[in-house]
């Protein structure tokens, strides 16, 4: 049993600083993307307390990934005040997949918009696992807009649930269990790689590279560049192996 694994983050093609950043731990089969709000200094500074917060709970709660994020929303919060912050200034996005290798699944835990795809090898398709905490996701919720108009609506940026950003009892984390069989293929990404790459491009990249997960996040994000590259983007790419040749 293997996880071939591939993390990439780029600053992209208009802004100066890299709010995303990537945090993993092969050893313990878990893998997370955070995507920084709040400006460039905040912005940045709250993506890099959650993925410290996802590694000190990896090593003290290890199998309990909704602390994971109850963690990173408080030390975020600590930083802001003792920085001088006022409140909700400043927040991150959050997923978080770990493998449980003897079972054969996945948990994905999640709060904003950064999300999870599979890209399941025995039929070739990609099914996007999380949904997102934003404004236009809750619209198509509750039918008022479709999924292909809610990708350009002019409010699809507004998030209405991020690590840092209000009580802890404000804040949701999105939680799935789900299997995995040989050669399947997880995404983790921040919002930069879906606003510029559509889900059928990112289906057609997979169905060519699924084998090779650094090919998969070179041009995953390569495609992010190539259609405007208005945000950071990052991507973690892992392959499920389930046998050992």
């Amino acid at each position: 049993m293997s996880i071939e694994h591939a993390f990439i983050s780029h600053v992209g093609c208009w802004r100066h600083e890299n709010q995303d950043c990537f945090w993993y731990d092969p050893l313990k089969n878990t893998f997370a993307v955070a995507d920084g709000m709040g400006g460039l200094s905040e912005g940045s500074t709250a993506s890099r307390l959650a993925c410290k917060a996802f590694s000190y709970q990896a090593d003290h709660e290890t199998y309990n990934i909704p602390s994971y994020f109850r963690h990173a929303h408080d030390l975020v919060i600590k930083w802001a005040q003792k920085n001088g912050y006022p409140p909700n200034k400043i927040g991150t996005t959050g997923v978080v997949v770990q493998v449980d290798p003897l079972r054969s699944n996945y948990i994905v835990c999640w709060c904003g918009d950064s999300r999870l795809y599979h890209y399941k090898a025995a039929t070739n398709t990609l099914e996007q696992i999380t949904s997102d905490h934003s404004y236009v996701q809750g619209l198509v919720e509750r039918g008022e807009l479709t999924a292909a108009q809610a990708a350009q609506h002019n409010s699809r940026h507004i998030i209405t649930h991020a690590i840092g950003i209000g009580s802890l009892s404000d804040i949701k984390i999105g939680t799935k269990k789900k299997p995995l069989d040989d050669g399947d293929v997880l995404i983790l990404c921040s919002d930069g790689l879906n606003n510029e790459v559509s889900f059928n491009v990112i289906n057609e990249l997979c169905n060519t590279y699924s084998h090779d997960p650094q090919l998969l996040c070179e041009h995953l994000v390569s495609e992010a560049l190539n259609g405007g590259g208005h945000d950071n983007v990052t991507v973690g790419v892992l392959r499920w192996q389930s046998a050992e040749f």
